[in-house]
């Protein structure tokens, strides 16, 4: 009913109605809420879409390294790699995420690394500041 003129179609005893279930896409990894999302209503959503529902990518991630798995009616997986930054900043196409699809944004392990240590970088001034204070 999604490309029809109206949302009030007539039944009478005896019609039988058959409704389809929402298809899902996965959003796992470096997202703030990683998760299953139902496609209901189009069968298409977009890289950039799907990846604003599941709360955007989190700072320490290696958005560069994006995978896109995708299973074929064959049962074969086919892999993407993509810079998910690009896309976000429409430097790159915006690519189409379909029913079962998988979208994993890995961790920066340099990033996360980098963090870290500013963090213990941190700490330690605090506490050199109580010591010397």
């Amino acid at each position: 009913m999604h490309n029809t003129d109206s949302y009030d179609i007539p039944i009478a005893p005896g019609d039988r109605v058959l409704v389809r279930a929402c298809g899902l896409a996965y959003v796992g990894g470096n997202v703030l809420k990683p998760g299953a999302y139902p496609l209901c209503g189009s069968k298409k959503i977009l890289l950039s879409e799907i990846v604003a529902l599941a709360g955007g990518v989190a700072p320490d991630s290696a958005t560069k390294h994006t995978i896109v798995i995708r299973t074929n009616s064959d049962e074969t997986r086919v892999v993407f790699e993509l810079d998910l930054k690009k896309i976000l900043k429409s430097d790159a196409p915006d690519m189409g995420i379909g029913e079962d699809d998988i979208v994993y944004v890995p961790p920066s392990a340099l990033k996360l690394t980098l963090t870290r240590l500013t963090e213990s970088a941190y700490a330690a001034m605090a506490s050199l500041f109580l010591v010397y204070h």
